[in-house]
């Protein structure tokens, strides 16, 4: 008897195992560097076909038939990042993208679920969608390549691969009818203003991890009116010629928005013509002039006037003329406003093509418009937005369509196709 049973468990076991080892062999599973996945944002194909990454980056994948969407991803810190799907089949057929989730990812190499149950009517678990047939997932990187750290600490995420474990295909996002395409670029350089540093409060309050978004910062915003990708290299702390703390070799923002991972000292450098963007916003001194520290510092006017010379190089295009800069000043601070005045003229003598925007005003412009920390909030990032949006805009002739500063998925929608 004792042997029957014996047999029947192992019968039942190896029927179990046949049918896991089936449903692991039917998943669709694609790399993050797979044509069919779409990448927008600095990074690097591993040998294994994954994207390493530390400044937010969003990846869009489209699925036919799938009921989860998983993702495996190694991360070196903690990161967070959201995810929101869109159906041209489903329940919201109107173009429109449906609720969002956010997944922590945790130090070390895991699985994690980015979209559970797409046939039974549930997105991210809790959050409701309707079933459909066709979705896209947008994923996205909510934190700064390595939140408000004051030394350099490696931070890179490496997104491997895409899986459907429930069965399903993933199929080429370029396929997918409604999903606004654009071939309009901006970069964005700046500090804790634009990784949007404690958005996600009111003051008084102290900015935590939890409350960054890249999705709600000016840049993301002003991409999304003006229908743009956003390459975003922003660093809490960091400034031009010193920053809010460490001073160590290598820490500035002029040598770390070069490289291709923000966190890594010995990163290699960013290939500049893989991505050319039609305009350049910088914003950075608020980290220079504080701290108690004797204003002007007789460095800061020559090395911006430097770097806005070296943009307007690395991205010059035969036949085209320079990119159009706009060297920001505020709204935390504005004492730095005549030395970003001054660098333009300089760097305009030399043959950049820049513009001093003056931001102090949003603070405090309007009510709530003031975060944690002292940082701009939702509304002081959407006011933020409004000013970027209408001067670049003005300066590439791109209409400037509408700002939703309360939904981070519109904004996130634009910055990712």
């Amino acid at each position: 008897l004792a042997s029957m049973r014996r047999g029947a468990w192992g019968a039942a076991a190896a029927v179990a195992a046949a049918a896991l080892l089936q449903q692991i062999a039917a998943r669709d599973t694609a790399n993050a560097t797979d044509p069919r996945i779409r990448i927008v944002g600095r990074g690097l194909a591993n040998d294994a076909g994954g994207w390493v990454f530390d400044w937010p980056n969003s990846f869009l994948v489209s699925t036919h038939g799938a009921e989860t969407v998983t993702a495996s991803v190694s991360s070196n810190g903690w990161a967070r990042l959201r995810v929101v799907a869109y159906s041209s089949t489903g329940g919201f057929t109107d173009g429109r993208w449906g609720p969002s989730a956010v997944v922590n990812v945790a130090p070390g190499t895991g699985e994690y679920v980015l979209v559970a149950g797409l046939g039974d009517d549930k997105l991210g678990g809790p959050l409701a969608a309707p079933a459909a047939e066709d979705v896209t997932i947008l994923v996205s990187k909510m934190n700064e390549a390595d939140y408000n750290e004051h030394h350099e600490t490696d931070a890179r995420v490496t997104l491997h691969s895409f899986s459907l474990p429930g069965g399903g295909e993933i199929v080429p996002v370029a396929d997918v009818p409604g999903l606004p395409r654009s071939d309009r670029r901006i970069e964005f350089i700046g500090d804790s203003i634009t990784a949007a540093y404690g958005v996600a409060g009111l003051a008084p309050c102290t900015a935590r991890p939890w409350q960054q978004e890249a999705g709600r910062s000016h840049a993301a915003l002003t991409c999304a009116a003006l229908s743009a990708q956003c390459h975003v290299q922003a660093w809490s702390g960091r400034g031009l010629v010193m920053n809010y703390e460490s001073e160590e070799p290598g820490t500035h923002m002029p040598e770390i928005e070069r490289r291709v991972w923000g966190s890594v000292l010995d990163s290699p450098e960013w290939d500049f013509s893989s991505w050319v963007p039609h305009a350049v916003w910088v914003n950075l001194g608020t980290n220079d002039q504080c701290c108690g520290r004797k204003w002007p510092l007789p460095s800061f006017e020559p090395t911006l006037a430097a770097l806005l010379l070296n943009i307007t190089k690395r991205y010059a295009v035969a036949g085209h003329g320079p990119v159009p800069i706009f060297a920001a000043f505020g709204p935390v601070a504005s004492s730095y406003g005549p030395q970003v005045q001054a660098a333009v003229k300089a760097a305009n003598a030399n043959g950049a093509l820049a513009v001093a925007v003056d931001q102090t005003a949003i603070f405090p412009g309007g009510p709530g418009r003031v975060g944690c920390s002292g940082h701009p909030s939702t509304a002081g990032q959407f006011a933020m937005a409004q000013q970027a949006a209408a001067s670049i805009g003005n300066a590439t002739g791109w209409a400037v369509g509408p700002i939703d500063g309360d939904n981070p998925v519109g904004a996130l929608l634009r910055w990712s196709t």
